[in-house]
């Protein structure tokens, strides 16, 4: 599979290297709808808020009221509860915006690409929020939202209007951005040195935009497209990092085989298998074959 974008329908392969410790894996290639499946085990999808728009295989949003949610104000039963120092976020943009953040505090993001947070005001941890502050990559965490706040910047352009793949680790204070197989920028937490995870405390997840202490999401609106979003309960490694800018979809399966009157053919793009995501919330969302 490789470089390109599997079709809808492929499965992950569970036991290829940069799958494991996986809890997130939003491919971005249904095509249509307003649903991103999470082909984890998590089973989490995002779901479009407002009017994304498909193009060119990846998912646009107009930087004023689109964005795609995956935890809407919610308590605990999902896989980021303890998400906090051990973490690899690894993500598709294309954007011409710039953004800005001012001053030092993580909330005053103008241009929000993902971001988890406790849906609180003092006290609150935010394991990460990630988005523009003048063309590059700008990371804000905080194990307590008034007092522990850090937030540091990449320096590579990335608001050109071409593809960036980009790779964040955090592990245990230590943090780093690399931008297309290049080192952008490294270093070490000097505030938010506590515990960041959001526990089983009321939370908000999503993409696109930043969530408000009463977990309103009306504010700090990405514009551009996201074409794809792995979320690791673990840091990669430099090799591991690098096996993902060579190939970012090396660990999926071949599109699907299929019997046809006893002969095996390859699965078109017309033509994609069921797969079914269990978002452990108790609910069954079914991803529909398409013809």
């Amino acid at each position: 599979m490789g470089n390109f974008k599997p079709p809808f329908g492929t499965r992950l392969k569970l036991d290829h290297p940069l799958a494991q410790g996986l809890v997130g894996c939003w491919v971005m290639n249904e095509r249509g709808g307003i649903k991103n499946y999470d082909l984890s085990l998590s089973g989490f999808p995002g779901t479009f808020v407002s009017t994304p728009q498909w193009v060119f295989g990846d998912v646009l949003l107009d930087g004023s009221s689109d964005y795609i949610d995956i935890l809407d104000s919610v308590a605990g039963g999902h896989p980021y509860v303890d998400l906090d120092d051990n973490i690899t976020l690894v993500f598709k943009i294309n954007t011409t915006e710039t953004g800005n953040a001012f001053g030092n505090a993580w909330h005053n993001l103008t241009a929000v690409i993902i971001e988890l947070r406790q849906q609180m005001g003092s006290g609150g941890t935010i394991p990460f929020s990630i988005g523009l502050d003048d063309s590059v990559i700008h990371l804000s965490a905080s194990s307590d939202s008034i007092n522990e706040d850090d937030t540091v910047s990449g320096t590579i352009n990335v608001s050109d209007g071409i593809d960036h793949w980009v790779i964040i680790t955090i592990n245990n204070n230590d943090w780093c951005i690399d931008v297309d197989n290049k080192l952008d920028n490294s270093g070490t937490f000097a505030t938010a040195t506590g515990t960041r995870n959001v526990g089983a405390t009321i939370c908000n997840f999503q993409l696109g935009v930043r969530s408000r202490d009463g977990g309103q999401k009306d504010d700090d609106f990405y514009a551009g497209s996201i074409g794809a979003f792995f979320l690791y309960k673990k840091t990669l490694t430099q090799s591991q990092k690098s096996a993902i800018f060579a190939s970012p979809y090396a660990m999926f399966d071949d599109p699907y085989p299929i019997e046809l009157f006893g002969h095996v053919a390859a699965v078109s793009a017309d033509i994609i298998a069921q797969t079914i995501n269990y978002n452990g919330l108790g609910r069954m969302d079914f991803q529909a074959g398409r013809v």
